[in-house]
């Protein structure tokens, strides 16, 4: 065997020769396999080959007998190969036994092929240079006859008539057409027509393939024996053909007519080689009827498979090995906000991966974390939970399952399957966000304590931006920003809190005017809503529904608002939920009242059974006694009488005083007592009330301050609103310190009259401020000093501010008390 390369191998004349044959032998009008099929029959040989030898590879152009091995892969190294002892020799090689002869006995060929036996002779090209062999083997040794190297060599001459191939013109019919057993020798039907489009050659597969023999067509137009229906397209081919044009290799598919008159598709390869009379149209002839089956079944199965994915409501694409999409279903589309016709991009699922995947914990997936890369790897991937964040939608929870794509043991791509389970999750964070409600609700004493926790619970399990909380102000008809939450947002947490709203007034008001939910798709864009807010102008979309009953005879005391950037799709199972903690939330704010109520009613019974008796025995016991005096002892009524009697009148008075207060009380709390409100200056009736305590104070030593508006216009029940203002300011002097001082102050704050009465006298402790306002109370500095009273007028007072809608507090002064009126401005 020759191992150096030598001078004829690697010539570059050679080599351009080999060039030149390569595009004519792999797509000519003689397949190679066939060829090479020849090559063994005309040696009675199990195998032939068509070579092309080049400076670093032997390429089979042609193989029949082989192994499947080199079948698949058609091509071995020079260095391994027989073939090039014919090129390097220029001349036929014959090895009756490989494991002995010199020239093969270390070459790889030998053990890779089984190759016993080697016969080769030169096929020439380009100015007759040698390109390649035409071979017979045999896995045994064997010895090759002079009459096998000759017919093999005949064989090898015809091939090198090829155009593109030879050196000249070579003559067709001195050739290829004047060897009939050639042709014959085609698996694949050959046809050959002149200028005119008229049968010159017909072999046996073309006799086999359509019916015809070769008598019944010779000099016949082929147009009209097989392609009748599109003899124009042939006529002008065969025009293209005789003038010269280059068809070599052009193909096209045909339905040729049978003698029986059926039609089967056939795919023609044309070319044009030289002949005696002009050029010769060569037309190689592939039946493809069991392709066109096979592709129209196999289309009707991909028909069949894609209207089952999509019919599907879980997303499924597929991508290649270097994540080139290949097929994606109708959910997929749908999930990604495309029309479902609308083409895939090809680089979409690396896209998807790239930008839009990330882990559950708010991480970026890395690329060999994508369930297609994973799956293109040979994993097989099983419920990976991903989340997918597309711009302008809600973010989605998804569980992704992978498989390779595998033909044989070749990996083609991946197939991803999506299980969208974000309405799984959302369920589950829904049923967390009732259970830290409840619990939240249970823990808390007071609203205050609860409120932060609610809107905490509520805002993060529907995945919004910002949560608030608003309750009615129990004076007047504004809602107040009770808690807020802005998640995980720092720069949201430092915005300053929403100023108080009234009814229909932004979206929290709206809601508790309308006692039901407020959705509002565009915050920026909303017009219809008074003073509505952008609490952050990232935030888009928001929603507020009423705390408390729902309807037109709810009570509501409250609302629930929330913001968020991208609108949760799912709008009318947040808008239920939400509705449904709010009227829970209501329910709780009601049971507490009630609670709180029955626990005050039950902690001041006995003090109110106690203290009644004792203010209602003093009088009658002093009453009593005087009566008794003057019963036991008649000479009193000469000396004492007048006096006596005066007590008697004194204490009278004071028993019908409290017996009016109590009644007036029980009147104005059960509503017996009906108030007569009318349109009232207020700042007048104030001005009024301090100008009659005026005397009193300068009696006193005291300094009365007022610092009323011009005016304040209220409704409301002018008797009883002067009844209040003298039980304060008579009770802010009564119990003042010499030299004291009392202060007057009444503003307008948000739809919403303030009144303060300050003093400096006694004062109260902390723990007795909360009991100013219950009956008969009165505090220990008091009822140890010497200032006369029931303890029923403040609780009058009380009574009264109630029934008008508003509240009454007192708070320290220091010293001294401050009480408090806050009374809601309404037209009559």
């Amino acid at each position: 065997m020759v191992v150096a390369h030598s001078a004829q191998e690697v010539a570059p004349d050679r080599l351009d020769a080999v060039r030149r044959a390569a595009p004519t032998l792999a797509g000519g009008p003689l397949a190679m396999d066939a060829v090479a099929r020849l090559a063994a029959q005309v040696t009675a040989a199990p195998g032939g080959l068509v070579s092309l030898v080049g400076d670093e590879w032997d390429d089979f152009v042609g193989v029949h007998g082989m192994a499947d091995d080199l079948v698949h892969s058609p091509r071995i190294a020079v260095a391994d190969s027989l073939c090039r002892n014919v090129v390097a020799t220029s001349a036929s090689v014959v090895i009756g036994d490989t494991s002995t002869d010199p020239r093969s006995r270390d070459a790889a060929a030998v053990t890779d092929l089984s190759i016993g036996a080697y016969l080769g002779v030169p096929l020439r090209g380009y100015r007759d240079q040698v390109v390649g062999a035409v071979c017979a083997v045999s896995p045994q040794r064997r010895d090759w006859t002079p009459e096998q190297v000759a017919a093999l060599t005949g064989v090898a001459e015809t091939v090198s008539l090829l155009p593109g191939v030879a050196a000249v013109g070579a003559e067709l019919t001195a050739g290829m057409l004047d060897a009939p057993h050639l042709l014959d020798a085609l698996a694949e039907a050959f046809v050959a027509v002149d200028a005119d489009g008229a049968v010159l050659a017909w072999n046996a597969a073309a006799r086999t393939l359509f019916g015809w023999t070769v008598e019944e067509v010779l000099g016949r137009p082929l147009c009209e024996v097989l392609f009748p229906e599109i003899a124009p397209w042939f006529q002008e081919t065969v025009r293209r053909a005789s003038a010269g044009e280059h068809l070599a290799g052009e193909h096209r598919m045909l339905w040729a007519t049978m003698r029986s008159g059926d039609q089967r598709p056939v795919d023609a390869t044309l070319s044009v080689v030289p002949g005696r009379l002009g050029p010769v149209l060569c037309v190689m002839l592939l039946d493809l009827s069991d392709q066109v089956i096979a592709e129209a079944d196999a289309s009707r199965q991909k028909s069949l498979l894609r209207a089952l994915l999509d019919s599907m409501d879980t997303p499924v694409y597929a991508t290649d090995l270097h994540g080139r999409s290949l097929f994606a279903n109708a959910a997929f589309q749908r999930m990604f906000g495309g029309p479902e016709a609308a083409p895939l991009p090809e680089s979409l699922p690396s896209r998807i991966s790239r930008d839009l995947l990330w882990h559950p914990d708010g991480t970026r997936l890395r690329p060999a974390e994508y369930p297609s890369v994973r799956a293109c790897a040979g994993h097989h991937v099983r419920d990976v939970a991903i989340d997918l964040r597309v711009p302008g939608q809600p973010a989605r929870h998804l569980m992704v399952n992978a498989e390779p794509m595998q033909l044989g043991g070749a990996r083609l791509g991946a197939v991803v399957v999506l299980h969208d389970v974000t309405a799984q999750r959302r369920a589950n964070r829904l049923d967390a966000c009732d259970l830290a409600v409840h619990r939240a609700l249970l823990a808390a004493p007071t609203i205050e304590a609860v409120a932060p926790r609610v809107v905490e619970a509520v805002g993060s399990a529907l995945g919004w931006r910002r949560a608030e909380l608003w309750l009615a102000d129990p004076v007047g008809e504004v809602l107040r920003p009770t808690a807020s939450w802005v998640g995980d947002d720092p720069d949201a947490s430092q915005l300053p809190p929403p100023a108080p709203v009234g009814p229909g007034e932004d979206l929290p008001g709206a809601a508790g005017a309308a006692a039901a939910p407020v959705w509002v798709d565009d915050l920026s864009a909303e017009t219809e809503i008074p003073g509505l807010r952008v609490p952050d102008p990232r935030l888009r979309t928001g929603l507020a529904v009423p705390v408390g009953a729902t309807g037109p005879a709810g009570h509501v005391v409250g609302a629930l608002a929330l913001y968020t950037d991208v609108c949760d799709p799912d709008r009318d199972a947040v808008v239920a939920h939400l509705a449904g903690i709010a009227a829970y939330l209501g329910q709780y704010l009601e049971r507490r009242r009630t609670e709180e109520l029955a626990l005050e009613l039950a902690r001041t019974k006995d003090e109110y059974l106690a203290l009644v008796g004792h203010e209602l025995r003093t009088p009658l016991t002093s009453i009593a006694t005087y009566v008794q005096l003057l019963a036991d002892a008649p000479e009193a009524w000469a000396a004492d009488g007048p006096q006596l009697l005066a007590v008697i009148q004194r204490n009278t008075e004071s028993l019908m005083a409290i017996i009016d207060d109590l009644l007036d009380l029980a009147g104005l709390e059960s509503g017996h007592t009906a108030l007569e409100p009318t349109d009232l200056d207020l700042a007048a009736l104030v001005r009024d009330r301090a100008a009659a305590v005026a005397p009193a104070a300068d009696r006193a030593g005291l300094t009365l301050t007022t610092e009323v508006p011009e005016a304040l216009p209220l409704h409301g029940d002018e008797e009883r609103l002067r009844q209040v203002l003298d039980n304060l300011l008579s009770n802010a002097v009564k119990y003042n310190r010499d030299g004291g001082s009392v202060t007057v102050r009444l503003t307008d704050r948000d739809a919403t009259a303030v009144l303060t009465v300050a003093d400096t006298g006694t004062g109260l402790p902390a723990h007795e401020q909360a009991q100013l306002f219950q009956q008969f109370f009165r505090s220990a500095a008091v009822q140890h000093g010497e200032v006369p009273g029931s303890g029923l007028g403040l609780v009058v007072t009380r009574a009264i501010v109630e029934r008008h809608g508003g509240r009454i507090t007192a708070t320290d002064n220091a010293p001294g008390l401050v009480v408090t009126v806050e009374l809601p401005v309404r037209d009559g």
